[in-house]
């Protein structure tokens, strides 16, 4: 029979001993989350613990650094569910996972509508978003998506050119 590919292996290894063993899918990006991902999945679990309200001051801190700031997380779908309210308005949930960890996410509304090709599992993506308070509800924290973008674009979208400056005294015959 002919031999799974790459991503199929690694997700059958999951499936049965729960971790990736021989690799891990985002190998094949792990330039693009180092450089364009400036934030780890695990960052988002700080929403969580801050909503739980008995946190220590080293969890405080470290939430009001990211809080109504942009994050840059990359990493890849595990599972996405395109669901319908009890209005009858679309919305997705996934799970994005990194090296780091995984986090589920809610599009809802517009977000959903503009971003709804991204969410399928497998997909190696970039999210920006911000930590922000929900409308009318203090205290009630969640992450909300400003852009979703392939992983395997960024490289040619933002590393165009390379310009190297050399001081004019530093020319010589060596050189």
């Amino acid at each position: 029979c002919p031999e799974w590919g790459l991503i199929e292996k690694l997700k059958y290894e999951k499936d049965v001993i729960g971790i990736y063993l021989t690799s891990h899918p985002l190998d094949n990006y792990r330039f693009e989350i180092e450089h364009f991902c400036q934030h780890p999945v695990r960052t988002l679990h700080l929403i969580d613990k801050i909503k739980e309200n008995e946190v220590d001051d080293e969890t405080k801190a470290a939430f009001n650094a990211i809080k109504n700031r942009e994050l840059v997380i990359g990493g890849m779908v595990t599972s996405a569910n395109h669901k319908t309210t009890k209005n009858g308005k679309p919305f997705g949930v996934f799970v994005l996972e990194d090296y780091s960890d995984s986090y589920e996410i809610a599009l809802f509304g517009e977000d959903y509508v503009k971003h709804k090709a991204y969410l399928h599992e497998g997909y190696f993506i970039q999210v920006r978003g911000k930590i922000m308070e929900r409308f009318r509800q203090p205290g009630n924290w969640s992450f909300e998506t400003t852009n979703i973008q392939l992983l395997s674009g960024l490289r040619d979208k933002f590393a165009k050119s390379l310009t190297v400056q050399v001081l004019l005294e530093a020319l010589d015959e060596e050189l």
